[in-house]
């Protein structure tokens, strides 16, 4: 996808030009701005409430107001139109993470790296006594098989980590304080009994036909088998000392059990399988013979080691960081950039002061809710006194559910844009300890 530009005049013509078609072309003389207010419809239909104390609920409707001007230059009749509006209904959540009653969990479903299911029955799956959950919220971006795109920590635990880094992260500390935030980078080394050392490409990640150079180390998180396919090594791995858990910052220390040079092996329980091809199989099979020593360890910089719950966007474009320290990035505010103009419906996190806000914005339904733009979004929580924010997975995914006043379980509230709840990889919980 080419921009096209042309100049008229004093403004910029912007002509998109999709699969050979001209789609309407959007000028522009000054920036969009976003006014936050709230129109005649949401004030009449608001709807708040708290369903414990440290958590506020409120859905509402927000028109946009912009300063594009736009015609359609496929019609000699066109008008110019100044100006347009959107239309949002939006769901948000206040939490007060200083609340010793109320925590935040990232979770997947069934507590694996893989797998998917709807917002309220990973919910449910979740709920006990002492430990209700009060609200949730789609989160980071996911393969077709469940598993984060980017990297996810739960309970202390790595569930999965993509290569190297991540463009966005949020990170729940021990003391239930949240660091939200940029990129941050990832390394995870074996090291053999010889001292020989191997940089892998991911935890818990599918070695596929494509990865012809790669290792990965999988744990029983991941599933039953390695699913992988193609030629190479997997290696069997027996912790030693540890209960096999991959933990941020610490090392796990094992023995080589087994070695195969065939795909797909099965994940023992409470053991790490290494999965590799190319040149790094080739290290495996010089390094790793069976009874020999190793060791492994996954650091995360940014504080990351030390957190409880987090997770980071990796290798899709929409994973942005839309407020840095109260100001929008210059990312965000440049309008060459279609992912910054385009409405859909999103999911956005934010923090002002120590409350984290959930922002779910319904899209794609024309006559009920348009779909925010990234620079729409910064704008207006940039209105709101929001001091760092990131969007998140969006669109089809896009799922705000709640506890009302004397129910027992969750209600989704918003209108997620497929028609129906989409199956998510993961999920943010509010959690409270009163029954």
């Amino acid at each position: 996808m080419m921009p096209v530009w042309r100049k008229s005049a004093s403004i910029w013509t912007k002509c998109i030009l999709i699969h050979g078609l001209l789609l309407l072309p959007l000028t522009w003389s000054s920036p969009l701005s976003a006014t936050g207010e709230e129109s005649d419809m949401s004030r009449v239909g608001k709807e708040r409430f708290q369903p414990v104390a440290g958590v506020i609920h409120e859905k509402k409707t927000v028109q946009f107001e912009t300063l594009f001007r736009f015609s359609d230059l496929r019609s000699q009749q066109s008008k110019l139109f100044e100006g347009s509006r959107v239309t949002n209904v939006l769901n948000t959540a206040a939490i007060d993470t200083g609340n010793p009653h109320v925590k935040l969990e990232i979770v997947s479903p069934a507590g694996r790296a893989t797998g998917r299911n709807t917002l309220v029955n990973i919910a449910g799956q979740y709920d006990k006594a002492g430990h209700r959950v009060v609200a949730g919220f789609n989160l980071d971006f996911f393969y077709p098989a469940g598993m984060s795109t980017g990297f996810q920590i739960m309970g202390g635990e790595i569930m999965t980590t993509p290569d190297n880094s991540t463009t966005t992260h949020m990170a729940i500390m021990p003391d239930g304080t949240v660091k939200m935030g940029g990129p941050v980078a990832i390394r995870s080394v074996l090291t053999a009994e010889d001292g020989s050392t191997i940089v892998l490409n991911g935890v818990n990640r599918v070695r596929e036909e494509k990865h012809t150079d790669h290792v990965f180390i999988v744990s029983d998180r991941y599933g039953a088998s390695t699913l992988s396919k193609g030629a190479g090594v997997e290696v069997v791995i027996s912790p030693t000392g540890s209960d096999g858990k991959v933990r941020p910052g610490m090392d796990i220390k094992g023995v080589v059990e087994a070695v195969y040079e065939k795909p797909n092996n099965k994940i023992p329980a409470g053991k790490l399988v290494l999965t590799a091809s190319g040149t790094k199989a080739k290290w495996a099979k010089d390094h790793l013979t069976a009874g020999k020593k190793v060791s492994f360890r996954t650091d995360f910089d940014q504080g990351v080691n030390e957190a409880v719950y987090a997770m980071g966007s990796a290798n899709q474009e929409d994973g942005r960081v839309l407020l840095r320290g109260g100001e929008v990035p210059e990312q965000i505010l440049d309008m060459s950039d279609l992912k910054n103009v385009d409405h859909q419906p999103r999911t956005i996190v934010a923090m002002k002061g120590k409350n984290l806000h959930v922002f779910v914005f319904d899209g794609r339904q024309r006559g009920y809710s348009d779909g925010v733009s990234l620079i729409e979004a910064a704008r207006y929580l940039q209105t709101l006194g929001m001091e760092e924010a990131i969007n998140v997975d969006g669109g089809g995914s896009s799922t705000y559910a709640v506890r009302k006043p004397g129910d027992t379980q969750l209600t989704v509230t918003n209108r997620p844009s497929d028609g129906a709840d989409r199956p998510l990889g993961n999920a943010l919980l509010v959690i409270s300890d009163e029954n």
